[in-house]
């Protein structure tokens, strides 16, 4: 099996069981050998100001053991210039909010989904290691 990205979305308070079945997933993956496809996304952070978002995310890498300064420097579609992306991140969406509201964690979003560096290879996922699938 191949995967371009692994997405992990947590919000609140993260568990002891579930910072465990997410650290699971990033050995079954190596996190330390892969993390330009591993994006960590903290949801549902539409009340946070920008200091709390920074501490949940750097709280939530915490807990799993992931690097929340990780980014990459990748080309838009429409820019020759290349950009930061972060690939731990906050993001929050009110329901009905205005698109100019959120267009700022939307953005980012998308950055860091769908996105790829220049250098981008498939994560080779061994499936006969998960009792899972």
């Amino acid at each position: 099996m191949h995967l371009h990205k692994v997405i992990i979305v947590c919000s609140n308070r993260i568990e002891a069981d579930q910072a465990k079945a997410i650290t699971s997933f990033m050995t079954w993956f190596k996190y330390q050998d892969h993390r330009p496809n591993f994006v960590f996304i903290y949801n549902k952070a539409e009340h946070m100001d920008d200091a709390e978002r920074d501490e949940a995310v750097s709280d939530m890498c915490g807990l799993i053991g992931a690097d929340s300064n990780f980014t990459v420097m990748v080309r838009c579609a429409d820019a020759a210039d290349l950009v930061r992306v972060s690939y731990s991140l906050a993001v929050g969406f009110p329901p009905r909010a205005p698109l100019m509201q959120v267009h700022g964690d939307l953005k980012a979003l998308y950055h860091a989904l769908f996105l790829f560096p220049d250098d981008h290879e498939q994560l080779t996922v061994n499936t006969s290691a998960c009792s899972n699938l």
